[in-house]
Formats: structure tokens, sequence, C-alpha cells
């Protein structure tokens, strides 16, 4: 997605336009096994959108569609819910509350070792890199989170 594109380089403006393209867009055409099976519906769009912010720097607008989603997918695969898992922690840590998302990030890391994802491993290791030059990054719950990555 563009959108995303948008949020990692900064441009807030684009990527509210993006992914309000998006979510209207979804929001307007049936869902179907074809678009199911592509992963675009309400949720991922929803879930991109709260990501977005949490890479903005707005984590409480991110945990406010989370709440959403919760209820609109309360079940989820073990690799959906290791993912969505890591992005919940990198909200909840980058809004302050270090104890909660280390928390998050910790049974992320478990499950996506559960799955063997590299990858999800990696996310968790960028969170912890880019929060590690800020004064949350000298918290004590991430210094545990540190401890969890080396052991991985």
């Amino acid at each position: 997605m563009q959108a995303r594109a948008y949020s990692v380089y900064g441009d807030e403006q684009s990527f509210l336009r993006n992914i309000n393209e998006a979510q209207n867009i979804v929001e307007n055409t049936p869902r179907t096994l074809d678009t199911l099976s592509n992963q675009f519906d309400l949720v991922e769009v929803l879930q991109e959108k709260a990501q977005g912010h949490t890479i903005l720097w707005q984590p409480l607008k991110a945990l406010d569609i989370y709440a959403i989603t919760d209820t609109l997918r309360p079940f989820r695969t073990l690799r959906d819910m290791g993912s969505y898992t890591i992005v919940k922690a990198q909200a909840y840590t980058y809004a302050g509350e270090t104890d909660e998302g280390v928390k998050y990030a910790i049974r992320g890391l478990e499950m996506a070792q559960q799955y063997q994802s590299k990858r999800h491993i990696s996310r968790i290791q960028g969170m912890y890199d880019r929060l590690s030059v800020t004064p949350l990054g000298r918290s004590a719950k991430m210094k545990e989170l540190h401890t969890a990555l080396i052991e991985m």
C-alpha cells in the first residue's frame, strides 16, 4: 500500500489521503471470497491505518483503531495473531505504556518463534532500535525486551 510508504517517510497528509481512500473503497466494496483472500477488507485497512498512525508518532489514534479491530475480528490464525500482537506492542510502547507494550512484544516474539518468522522478530527489533534512542528506550521494561531479543 502506498499509504504505508507515506507514513514511513513522515508524510502525514499523503498517508491520510491514501488510507482514507482505501477505507472508502473497502467500505463500498461487497465482501467476496476474492476480497477476503486478497486481504482487502475493513479490518486489514483499519490495521494499516493504525500502523501508519503509530509510525507517525500518533499511537493513541492507533490504539483507538485497534479497539475497533479487536471486535471486528476476535479470532485469528497464529501468524495473524502474532503480527497483530506486534503492531499493538508498537502502539502501546510508542504511547509510553512500556509495561503493556513490552508485554505484547514478548508475547509477539514467542508467537513469531513458534511459526518461525524472522521477519516478525525483526519488526520487534526495529521497534526496540527506534525507541532505544528516546527516553522510552531507557526504561527497565525496554531493557527486559532487549534481553528477550538477545535470547532469540
